[in-house]
């Protein structure tokens, strides 16, 4: 028998949805080795690189190397690539998101920020 205390972080996020209406979500690999260990909370921005398929935080100026997504939830990392949700549509509160740029507002055309 095997008494040995285990813990589990759970993360509980803020709400960003202005609306459910229209959102579309997609599934986002956040690289490990792009972000710090702890907390990244949800509204964060976020570039998902075309060539690595993996998120990373939103940078203006690398913006034609992806997509522009919003992450969904707060997630815990621990130094591995985490797979969260990321919306790419929809409305969202901006001043709940963090890391929003007019350059993201630009290249998140379906995000509608209240």
């Amino acid at each position: 028998m095997k008494l040995t205390p285990v813990t589990k972080n759970y993360a509980a996020g803020k709400e960003i949805l202005a609306d459910t209406v229209g959102s579309k979500t997609v599934n986002v690999t956040l690289d490990s080795t792009k972000f710090p260990a702890g907390r990244l909370e949800a509204g964060a921005a976020l570039l998902v690189v075309t060539a690595t398929k993996k998120a990373e935080p939103w940078d203006d100026a690398k913006a034609a190397t992806g997509k522009a997504a919003v992450l969904g939830r707060e997630l815990v990392l621990d130094g591995t690539d985490v797979v969260g949700i990321g919306y790419i549509g929809g409305y969202l509160n901006e001043s709940k998101c963090t890391g929003i740029t007019a350059g993201f507002k630009t290249a998140a055309k379906m995000i509608s920020f209240q």
